[in-house]
Parts: C-alpha cells; sequence; structure tokens
C-alpha cells in the first residue's frame, strides 16, 4: 500500500484554464496515469486532512454535483483507506513539523505512513524527500 498526497487527486482532475507549460502537463500526466492505477484496485491510504485540501481546491474548478460524484468515488471504494485525524495526531504532526523541514499537513501523512508501515507516496511535493525513509514515487 502506498499514500497518496492531496496534490496527485487535484492535478488528475483540474483543467488548466488556457494553455499550461509543458511541466504541469507533464505533471498532469502522471497524476492520471496514477489515479488510474487506483481506479485499478492499487490500495492506497490518505487522510480526511488530505481530502480537505483536494476539496478546497476542486469547490472552485468543478460544479457541486460534480464534486459530490469525484469525492463518492472516492469514499466508497474499498482500495481506497481514508484515515480520521484527531487532534493528538495534529500536535504529533505539529511537532514534526518544526522539526523535519516540512509542511504540517505533509507531517499528518508521515505520521499515519509510519502507523501503517508504509514507505511509499505518489506525490509531486519534493518536501517528502527530506524524510530519508519514505520513497516519493511520480510515477
Amino acid at each position: 500500500m502506498r499514500f497518496v498526497d492531496a496534490n496527485v487527486l487535484v492535478y488528475a482532475v483540474v483543467r488548466p484554464k488556457g494553455a499550461a507549460p509543458k511541466d504541469i502537463m507533464d505533471i498532469k500526466a502522471r497524476a492520471k496515469a496514477i489515479v488510474k492505477r487506483v481506479d485499478g484496485g492499487e490500495p492506497v491510504l490518505t487522510s480526511v486532512v488530505h481530502l480537505s485540501e483536494v476539496a478546497n481546491v476542486l469547490e472552485e474548478h468543478l460544479k457541486p454535483k460534480e464534486l459530490n460524484e469525484y469525492f463518492n468515488s472516492l469514499l466508497y471504494r474499498d482500495n481506497i483507506v481514508v484515515r480520521a485525524v484527531d487532534d493528538e495526531l495534529y500536535r504529533s504532526a505539529n511537532d514534526v513539523f518544526l522539526t523535519s523541514g516540512i509542511g504540517l499537513n505533509d507531517a499528518v501523512a508521515s505520521i499515519l505512513m509510519k502507523r501503517e508501515g508504509i514507505e511509499e507516496i505518489y506525490s509531486f511535493d519534493g518536501h517528502f524527500d527530506k524524510l530519508n525513509w519514505v520513497r516519493r514515487l511520480t510515477m
């Protein structure tokens, strides 16, 4: 199992307004390939925090019905595990955030990954490269 970061789910869905740079189009293609693997049944883990990040971005790009359908496609799949994040985990993430040089929600992901014995993450966020035990996959 791998963790899937919010940016993968966002890049796979958001349509650029106008002509997008080649590097963005490359990331979009890789994000779509990752999502295709998940659609094919690859087991992944994410958190409510990361889904909230996705929702915040996609609310600006999708109609409510489209967003609802997209989230249903994530929330009701046997191969997508969504973990809750409570105040204790977030306090721990706040400490990791200070000492590791990664973002606060990235720290949430790293804690969940450690708890679940996961060492690989689908992400386009280079902050995860600061964690020597994490292997970041971009496809």
